[in-house]
């Protein structure tokens, strides 16, 4: 599955636990503003649920 990049706020540590339980993080960048950027991997399937279950954290196809 292609990474995908998720940003967060840091004290949402439910999707940020979330993430790190069902894909598999490449890299995070904790911002001076408190948002928390990931690039992860996760099948389609999890990405599905992960942006139902957390609709406030935005996604989109990682850069390289």
């Amino acid at each position: 599955s292609p990474p995908v990049e998720v940003s967060l706020a840091a004290h949402d540590g439910q999707a940020l636990a979330w993430i790190y339980r069902n894909g598999r993080v490449l890299s995070r960048y904790d911002g001076p503003g408190g948002e928390v950027t990931l690039v992860a991997r996760l099948d389609a399937q999890a990405l599905g649920r992960f942006e139902r279950q957390f609709p406030s954290a935005r996604v989109s196809a990682a850069v390289d």
